[in-house]
């Protein structure tokens, strides 16, 4: 079978994680037999492409492209299209439509990475995410499914596909072990918005470096940019954290293995609550399960599920800063006991391969493709 999938946001050959999923997707539905042509609409962002979006019918460039991405494409050779949502507008509309037109019987599957949407965003991108409110009340004439991360039967009327966000394993390698003595290294690899929410943790370890009786050295690992970076560091100098924190910035490759190898916990998002999203399956997640780290999370994920998994601790979803002292046991329960960091590691990787893999996380998306329903 053919099938299509769609992006905003031009080629996929940067190094960036959502461009790595979209070629381990398109890798998965390969492997699983089917042909898969890529289309991509190039996201031009500048001030007057900005405007355009919220004038009525006018369209800015990506909107144009979006429109027409299918024109030059015979849609009747195909049996599904995989879309990964774009910005709810009317030009998504025009496109499905034309989709449908072009072929009555074609599956139309949209991949919604984060539900709600209203919520997730702030300043302009907001206003967008509310403009884009009355769209999503028609998908439902066009779409047949929805893929979602959230535990929804039904998003915007359209039947969903319940998966989890996943890892490419091939291509991530367990991190090596270390021995750090009484030194706890933590790591975040983002890009760092509001709902991170690592200003938490921050502010948890401003508090224990106030008490001289503290037991271990807890030391921070903060790699990539983003908006919240700023707010972090002045935390870090209000609380004269410099010689506990590290801004190394974005890092790719043998350079982040390099402090991956150094790490022995990672931190999921500790802020999703402040866009009120109280469960969430972050990519993020797992390539840490896939690097072999236990992880600290502040929000509900598939590992709240696993009552028996060990290496998975849950903080309170509010903005309460983390208690490094239940940091301190959370480490101790895993590390100060008679299995190896190596076993540990392994058990952690392994639990990703059987749960987390690319192959696991499209299994029934594609059960539904290879389905009578529609």
């Amino acid at each position: 079978m053919n099938g299509l999938y769609f992006w905003v946001g031009g080629d996929v050959n940067d190094s960036s994680i959502i461009a790595r999923k979209i070629k381990n997707q398109i890798k998965s539905f390969q492997e699983a037999g089917y042909n898969i042509r890529f289309v991509g609409v190039e996201n031009r962002r500048n001030s007057i492409e900005n405007i355009k979006w919220f004038l009525p019918h006018v369209y800015n460039y990506t909107q144009n492209e979006m429109v027409h991405a299918f024109d030059v494409i015979d849609v009747n050779n195909y049996g599904f299209v995989y879309i990964r949502m774009p910005t709810a507008s009317p030009p998504l509309i025009d496109m499905l439509k034309r989709l449908r037109s072009g072929n009555s019987n074609i599956k139309i599957i949209m991949e919604v990475p984060t539900y709600p949407v209203v919520g997730e965003r702030q300043g302009l991108r907001k206003i967008v995410d509310y403009y884009g409110e009355s769209t999503r009340k028609k998908l439902h004439l066009y779409v047949d499914r929805i893929v979602t991360f959230s535990k929804d039967d039904y998003i915007w009327k359209i039947p969903t596909i319940k998966t989890v966000n996943c890892a490419d394993l091939d291509s991530i390698s367990r991190k090596k072990v270390c021995n750090n003595g009484d030194r706890i290294n933590v790591i975040t690899v983002s890009s760092y918005d509001y709902w991170h929410g690592y200003d938490r943790f921050l502010r948890g370890m401003g508090e224990y470096y106030k008490n001289e009786s503290r037991k271990n050295i807890i030391y921070y690992y903060i790699v990539g940019e983003g908006v919240e970076i700023s707010k972090y560091k002045k935390i870090v100098k209000d609380y004269h954290l410099e010689n506990y924190v590290a801004f190394v910035g974005e890092r790719f490759g043998d350079q982040l293995n390099e402090i991956y190898d150094k790490c022995e916990l990672a931190l999921d998002s500790m802020g999703r609550h402040r866009s009120h999203i109280y469960y969430n399956s972050s990519l993020k997640g797992k390539e840490y399960c896939a690097k072999g780290l236990p992880i600290i999370s502040g929000v509900s994920t598939e590992l709240d599920d696993k009552k028996d998994y060990p290496y998975y601790m849950r903080v309170p979803a509010n903005n309460s800063n983390i208690n490094m002292k239940d940091v301190i046991d959370f480490y101790s329960k895993i590390y100060c006991h008679e299995k190896s960091k190596d076993q540990i590691a392994n058990e952690i990787r392994a639990f990703a391969k059987a749960n987390f893999d690319f192959r696991v996380g499209l299994a029934p998306v594609i059960d539904y493709i290879n389905s009578d329903k529609k």
